[in-house]
């Protein structure tokens, strides 16, 4: 699921730190989730996507927030 994802994402080796590289990969996230919204043709599917993505971007931030703070503990010990 995207808790595995994500933290995948920010164990991959590179100069940034959690934080930067927390606030990468949740704009690309999201960047994808709202091309998708844009990409659908059907007004109604639009709607319901667009409806539904404020609940996703909830649990997302939620998923990157446990994420961010298992990081730094791991980082600290």
């Amino acid at each position: 699921g995207p808790y595995a994802y994500i933290k995948n994402k920010l164990r991959s080796p590179g100069p940034a730190k959690i934080r930067a590289k927390i606030s990468y990969v949740k704009r690309d996230m999201f960047d994808e989730i709202r091309k998708a919204i844009k990409s659908t043709k059907d007004p109604v599917k639009r709607n319901m996507l667009q409806r539904d993505s404020k609940e996703i971007y909830t649990y997302l931030n939620a998923v990157f927030k446990q994420v961010e703070s298992e990081l730094e503990q791991e980082e600290n010990e």
